[in-house]
């Protein structure tokens, strides 16, 4: 249960973010974070922090290709390479035909399914383990205390990861920036915080439930692995909650992405007009 920490800091830093830095961010002006620092640092810092938001960026879409594959591939029985593609092509069509308002209302369904769909799998996970009981009496006791064997220490810095990524991260900038005003942009952070709250529980007793009923199973799999012991509309509906979130996080990072490179490199080197 302690990994669930790895969202429930993401409640922290929204919150944080809404209370101390939505409102210098907003009337700065800028879309990028990159852009927002160069106003007191100059060019020179504001290539370098956006050179390292791009490279941390694609990391981190590694990381939706990957899981988003593992449920592809669990409902499609297709290899995961192949899972990669399909995500690849529908996520770009996405951000290049919708642009930010296209991917901000597509956000907002896929997120709304997305909640569904994980507490769809919660009821499941606990109708097969029969509750928490039976997993506490099997499982070590660790499995069910707030810092677990992860510890204080790590789980301090996956909050403190977390809030500075909140705090820095670009897709969430730009989003910001888009708001009609600067309330409406912490309003909008404190939405993010409640809605990332039960997530963190929730995800986590569904994986320690997948660890109870298959305890030799790759991790990846811990949350599509009971699309299989549902009815098939509850599975079409989680496989499609699942696949709409990667979908989501994945071309809200590419846009970020094409965010920096047009607003730090092509916008100031060739300077193009409205018309082009």
């Amino acid at each position: 249960m302690a990994a669930g920490w790895a969202v429930l800091g993401a409640s922290i830093g929204f919150l944080l973010f809404g209370l101390f830095m939505v409102r210098k961010l907003y009337e700065s002006g800028e879309y990028t974070i990159s852009a927002a620092i160069a106003q007191k640092y100059g060019k020179s810092t504001m290539l370098t922090v956006s050179v390292i938001m791009i490279y941390a960026l694609l990391l981190v879409n590694v990381g939706n290709y990957v899981s988003g594959a593992a449920a592809i591939a669990t409902a499609l029985h297709v290899s995961l390479p192949l899972a990669m593609c399909i995500i690849a092509v529908v996520s770009t069509f996405y951000y290049v035909f919708g642009g930010l308002k296209g991917v901000a209302w597509v956000t907002i369904l896929h997120s709304a399914i997305k909640v569904i769909g994980v507490f769809i799998i919660l009821f499941v996970a606990m109708s097969l383990t029969g509750g928490v009981a039976p997993m506490q009496a099997k499982l070590p006791a660790h499995y069910f205390t707030w810092d677990g064997k992860i510890g204080f220490t790590t789980i301090f810095a996956w909050t403190f990861g977390t809030v500075g990524a909140i705090f820095s991260t670009q897709f969430i900038v730009q989003a910001i920036s888009s708001t009609p005003s600067a309330n409406e942009a912490r309003k909008a952070t404190f939405y993010a915080a409640a809605f990332c709250l039960p997530l963190g529980l929730v995800i986590a007793l569904s994986g320690v439930a997948a660890k109870y009923l298959y305890p030799d199973m790759n991790s990846l799999y811990a949350l599509p692995v009971f699309l299989e012991k549902m009815p098939p509309l509850a599975s079409a509906f989680v496989t499609t909650s699942l696949v709409a979130s990667i979908f989501v996080s994945v071309c809200t990072v590419a846009l970020a992405i094409a965010s920096l490179v047009v607003r730090d490199f092509y916008v100031p080197n060739w300077k193009p007009t409205s018309g082009s």
